[in-house]
């Protein structure tokens, strides 16, 4: 019995030789206390014929994943891929990807793929590296501000952090292009289109403990399409080649978007005097559209004497009223009207609603104290 037992502890030890629980502690970065969103580093091309299995593997993983992953798509500028650039070529240079398509899972884990699916490949070694807690926090916010992304990127380190040479990355992606690619694909995913400030990123002071915030602007292209912007950032620590966290936002504008806003929603007015409220009337959006702007009865509280949607000169209109904007155009020339015959707490509210997307509404509350 014992000399069975001892066959089968060796057994054991053999089979897993090679492989290290991600759950145990003493990977490159150590085990943290943070939450990771793995990165799925895909390198593919438009030429490669094995590449649209894979892709579609990997984005079916990244969906079901949701927010427990960031995956990036890499091109290269060889066999004319036109999403190719020289940064893209030196981060595959930088993991030594020699074929197409290839998966790095947070840098230090690999598949290259093949003409057979490789999903449950895939999905075992981003499930396994999501066992491991990070010891890096990465909060990452930005927005599109003309021609670039601005974005602001904060770590902050755990007692467990491990000295290295850690660097940030920020990725530029254009998600959902539509290209016919040679290999049949129709549509590119997860694009990276920049890495700032290059492929060698931005060398990250912190120690255990410690806290870094970064920020900066990275310009695009115009013809990119602004509806499908995302920003990526990634810590990694450059020795090891591991990833120890990543974030990813959605930055698109939408075709049609309206801000609504006032400078102030309540004012003191004497019994049946009008009381006078400005607001901003923004087209955020992509694309010119017109909205109807209106008074509705279900905002309002009773007795108001007097709601109207007038102009800054007075000139007050029926409504609803349309108000017509190019992009990122203002309207501030308009004013709304309220007035009560008998002292008390009164509301009122403004609405819109889009022309061309009806399901996009805004509104807003003034009140109005009559003494």
């Amino acid at each position: 019995m014992k000399r069975l037992l001892i066959a089968m502890a060796a057994l054991l030890l053999a089979s897993s030789c090679g492989r290290r629980l991600p759950s145990q502690p003493g990977g490159p970065g150590g085990t943290g206390t943070y939450p990771r969103a793995v990165l799925l580093e895909m390198f593919t091309a438009t030429w490669c014929t094995n590449c649209p299995v894979a892709d579609a593997d990997i984005e079916r993983l990244a969906h079901e994943l949701g927010d427990d992953a960031v995956l990036v798509e890499y091109h290269p500028t060889s066999g004319g891929d036109p999403f190719g650039f020289p940064a893209s070529n030196s981060r595959a240079d930088f993991y030594g990807v020699a074929a197409w398509p290839t998966l790095r899972v947070d840098g230090i884990d690999s598949a290259v793929g093949s003409t057979a699916g490789l999903y449950q490949t895939y999905r075992t070694k981003a499930d396994n590296r999501l066992l491991v807690k990070s010891p890096i926090k990465l909060a990452l916010t930005g927005q599109v501000n003309g021609g670039q992304f601005d974005y602001q990127a904060s770590v902050q380190a755990d007692t467990s952090l491990r000295p290295g040479d850690l660097r940030l990355l920020v990725l530029g992606i254009e998600d959902s292009i539509a290209y016919p690619a040679p290999n049949g694909t129709t549509l590119q995913r997860w694009v990276v289109r920049k890495l700032l400030p290059d492929a060698q990123g931005t060398a990250l002071s912190i120690t255990a403990g410690g806290t870094a915030t970064r920020s900066g602007s990275l310009a695009f292209d115009p013809a990119w399409r602004q509806d499908r912007l995302h920003l990526a950032a990634l810590v990694q620590d450059w020795d090891t080649r591991e990833v120890l966290q990543s974030a990813r936002i959605d930055l698109s504008i939408p075709a049609y978007q309206f801000g609504l806003s006032a400078p102030d929603t309540i004012d003191t007015v004497a019994v049946a005097a009008i009381a006078e409220f400005g607001f901003v009337l923004r087209n955020a959006g992509l694309m010119a559209d017109a909205v109807w702007l209106d008074l509705p009865d279900s905002l309002a509280s009773v007795p108001l004497s007097d709601r109207a949607l007038c102009d800054v000169r007075g000139m007050c209109f029926p409504v609803p009223h349309q108000v017509y904007l190019a992009p990122g155009d203002s309207a501030t020339n308009l004013v709304v009207h309220m007035s009560a015959m008998a002292a008390g707490h009164y509301r009122g509210g403004l609405s819109l609603r889009s022309v061309s997307d009806p399901a996009l509404t805004r509104a807003i509350n003034f009140h109005i104290e009559v003494q």
